[in-house]
């Protein structure tokens, strides 16, 4: 059952001079890897910016609120994926997600799905 949905839209400027301590505040040390080893990690840090506010409005009316950091945006091969830090989430909740970025502008859009209980 779809439980919420988010969309966030960000100028890729804004992620231009980002600073160690406020990267550390919104992205998994992976994340921050994966984005320092393109040719313009702006875009990147931005396509997850995106993505990881989507969840968060996607999230809101479970009275679940996350920490930037706390959310982690993954490739599963081509397809990005959410991974929440706290595990329980990831039992309880699908996130379908969609990020887009060009040299200007990164969007995202997140559904958010309550998994099937098994009687």
């Amino acid at each position: 059952m779809i439980v919420g949905i988010g969309v966030d839209c960000e100028n890729v400027n804004r992620f231009s001079h980002l600073k160690k301590d406020l990267a550390k505040k919104l992205f998994t040390q992976k994340e921050i890897e994966y984005c320092l080893e393109s040719s313009n990690p702006k875009e990147r840090f931005a396509a997850r910016f995106c993505a990881k506010e989507a969840v968060k409005k996607a999230l809101a009316n479970t009275g679940i609120n996350l920490m930037f950091n706390e959310i982690e945006v993954i490739k599963d091969g081509t397809i990005p994926s959410i991974l929440f830090v706290e595990k329980d989430l990831n039992k309880k909740y699908r996130v379908h997600l969609s990020i887009t970025h060009a040299k200007t502008m990164a969007v995202a859009f997140a559904i958010l799905e309550e998994k099937w209980k098994k009687n």
